[in-house]
């Protein structure tokens, strides 16, 4: 199971996609999700998160991660992805007991904090407003905003140029 945690403690559910050996022998959805002749939905969910979509759950609302940011709508992101995965065993009850499972999971339900590690995100890192420095987006940093606005390192020279001139 991929769940990490950020340096404050919060956990996330990881997308830690490896690399398929091409010769993995393929698994049909029964295989793969069925327990003792019955569906698990934690098989399902466990699949989704490790594979498929880095997800956390916040406030009651599921939120997917997509280039830097957590967005709302990590639902309509889940269901279509349980719904490819389960092909002809798909059932609306198979996935919405999947969803329950991340949603109400304790290692899956966090709270959002406010960082105060001087970093903004925009939409190409993770700036430092004191030093000028970008980061990395990463997906331990639980951001839900994202300013659109792509940092450019040379701007921010002559910024700091003019105020200290000034």
């Amino acid at each position: 199971m991929s769940v990490g945690k950020n340096q404050k403690g919060d956990v996330y559910l990881g997308n830690n996609s490896k690399k398929k050996n091409k010769k993995q022998r393929f698994q049909s959805p029964r295989e793969k999700y069925w327990k003792d002749g019955q569906f698990s939905p934690r098989l399902l969910a466990l699949d989704i998160m490790n594979n498929h979509l880095t997800v956390l759950y916040k406030n009651g609302s599921l939120y997917w991660y997509d280039k830097g940011v957590y967005k709302l709508g990590g639902e309509v992101h889940f269901k279509n992805v349980a719904l490819r995965l389960l092909e002809d065993e798909f059932r609306k009850d198979r996935i919405e007991q999947a969803m329950y499972w991340v949603k109400h999971n304790s290692d899956y339900s966090m709270d959002m904090h406010d960082y105060d590690d001087h970093l903004i995100n925009v939409a190409n890192g993770l700036l430092n407003w004191k030093t000028g420095e970008l980061l990395s987006h990463t997906k331990e940093r639980l951001s839900t905003i994202q300013l659109p606005v792509t940092y450019d390192p040379a701007v921010y020279r002559i910024m700091k140029m003019q105020n200290v001139a000034a």
